[in-house]
């Protein structure tokens, strides 16, 4: 069975808008329409509001994390040893185990090296002469 429309299906071309009665045919028909399609007006308005909301936490999220790296980089530059410091023995041991115990302990956060391998080959080439190890 087909769905029967009971609303008018009127044109604004078919309407003689001069008499009363058509143009209040004609506004319904206008009315009825809006009423009809509300719904779909509603879903995509809702759609746009899902994105915007969507875009605005992603920007959100790249702004706090932009914010969290700055203040680590910010943090690791305070407790860094300067050059010239002068370390005690346990300070130099406890430096050391800290330096192992990071996830990458070869480079600092502005990716220079933090240690470097020197064979003894390399050392003798460098002093010129062969040791006795």
């Amino acid at each position: 069975m087909s769905k029967q429309n009971n609303s008018p299906q009127l044109s604004p071309d078919d309407l003689n808008l001069n008499k009363p009665d058509r143009f209040q045919q004609f506004m319904f028909l206008m009315a009825d329409r809006v009423y009809r399609q509300r719904q779909r007006y509603i879903a995509g308005g809702l759609a746009v509001v899902a994105v915007g909301i969507g875009v605005w936490y992603w920007q959100e999220q790249q702004r706090l994390q932009r914010e969290t790296e700055a203040n680590l980089f910010y943090a690791s530059q305070q407790a860094a040893v300067k050059a010239g410091q002068v370390l005690s023995p346990a300070e130099q041991a406890a430096l050391l185990r800290d330096l192992e115990a990071c996830q990458s302990p070869r480079t600092c956060p502005h990716g220079r090296p933090t240690m470097i391998h020197l064979s003894v080959d390399l050392l003798e080439r460098q002093f010129g002469r062969k040791g006795v190890i």
